[in-house]
C-alpha cells in the first residue's frame, strides 16, 4: 500500500501564480510517504 499525506502551513490561498513565482522562495509544510510499513517524513494529524 502507498499513502501520501501533506499539509501546507503557509497561507497561499490569495496568492496568484506570478506573485508566487517572483516573491515566494518556497512554501512550508509537512510531507509523509508511507510504503507498506515504512514511513518517510512526518505529517501531523489534523482534525477538520
Amino acid at each position: 500500500m502507498v499513502k501520501i499525506r501533506w499539509i501546507i502551513t503557509d497561507d497561499i490561498e490569495n496568492v496568484d501564480l506570478k506573485e508566487f513565482n517572483t516573491e515566494w522562495n518556497g512554501i512550508y509544510g509537512y510531507f509523509e510517504l508511507c510504503i507498506n510499513n515504512q514511513v518517510l517524513g512526518y505529517c501531523p494529524n489534523r482534525e477538520y
